[in-house]
């Protein structure tokens, strides 16, 4: 389960992050016009979400949590680590079998980790059809 945890209202009506990052009312309807989940919109989106604390249940690091994250949203379980590191603010990264112990069952064990998403430094369009995997096989009759 995944969480954003809080945020506040300032007397301009400016949302106040977590971290303490000020959105004004008009950033709020710049994200309203552009939003997205890819491309321009998709990175705008994202990177206002990592101002915000997020929480998820089970018994892991923060630093597991993260990348658990942010590979669900991106999809980029497939991709080389070494890029990750390049493209975000994650310097290192674990690999899925470093991480199995997280997905053994579903759990409501009562732990939970906090944490702020990783942060993307450049972004790019998606080739959907790529990146799923999609051009790898072929289904012929």
């Amino acid at each position: 389960m995944l969480v954003v945890i809080s945020a506040a209202v300032s007397e301009k009506g400016a949302l106040i992050a977590d971290d303490g990052t000020m959105i004004p009312q008009h950033t709020m309807e710049d994200f309203l016009y552009l939003f997205n989940v890819s491309g321009n919109g998709g990175f705008y989106t994202y990177s206002l979400a990592t101002h915000f604390a997020w929480e998820m249940e089970g018994d892991m690091s923060e630093h597991v949590a993260k990348q658990i994250c942010f590979q669900s949203i991106f999809g980029t379980f497939k991709q080389d680590l070494s890029i990750l590191s390049e493209i975000t603010n994650q310097g290192t990264w674990n690999t899925k079998e470093d991480m199995e112990s997280c997905f053994k069952k579903m759990t409501t064990c009562g732990k939970s980790s906090k944490f702020y998403p990783i942060a993307l430094k450049f972004y790019s369009e998606l080739c959907s059809a790529n990146m799923t995997g999609l051009l790898s096989s072929s289904y012929f009759r």
